[in-house]
């Protein structure tokens, strides 16, 4: 069986960035689905929840891109949940039904005096090349950029 496999890895790391307030506080805004859709879409893109579940072995499901088209679906399980201190998943993405990527992700929250230090590590692989690990990295600064400001904005 001949079979071509063009995929790429890429191993992202946030460097255990200080988010204001405590742990509780990242925690709820990541569990409560009102708050994540808030903070968790970058400026000028769209996030819609087809389904929400987050517990051991739970699954979300949603659509996300430019308002006008929702063209990438996302499938999360949560494989573990440690609350209120971590989280493990893993993530199918697909754009208009193709594969593109899938990754596993962990989000650990540790007290820092009156911050918390929140770090991420996903392991991606890419099968569409290194445009995506480039998306992936982006959109991922950019959503912690996006949880410190609502969390400042919220006094969490």
């Amino acid at each position: 069986m001949d079979a071509e496999f063009d995929a790429l890895l890429g191993d992202l790391t946030s460097n255990g960035e200080l988010v204001t307030g405590e742990a509780s506080c990242q925690w709820a805004a990541f569990a409560d689905i009102d708050q994540r859709s808030i903070w968790s879409v970058p400026l000028d893109e769209a996030i819609v929840y087809d389904s929400h579940e987050f517990t051991p072995g739970g699954v979300d499901e949603y659509r996300c891109g430019p308002p006008e088209d929702l063209a990438n679906q996302v499938t999360m399980r949560y494989v573990t949940i440690d609350a209120p201190r971590s989280f493990i998943a893993t993530a199918s993405v697909r754009h208009h039904g193709t594969p593109i990527a899938a990754d596993i992700s962990e989000w650990t929250l540790e007290a820092a005096g009156d911050h918390t230090q929140l770090r991420v590590t996903i392991q991606l692989t890419s099968l569409v090349g290194p445009a995506m690990v480039d998306g992936y990295r982006n959109g991922n600064e950019r959503t912690l950029d996006h949880l410190e400001h609502y969390l400042a904005s919220q006094g969490g």
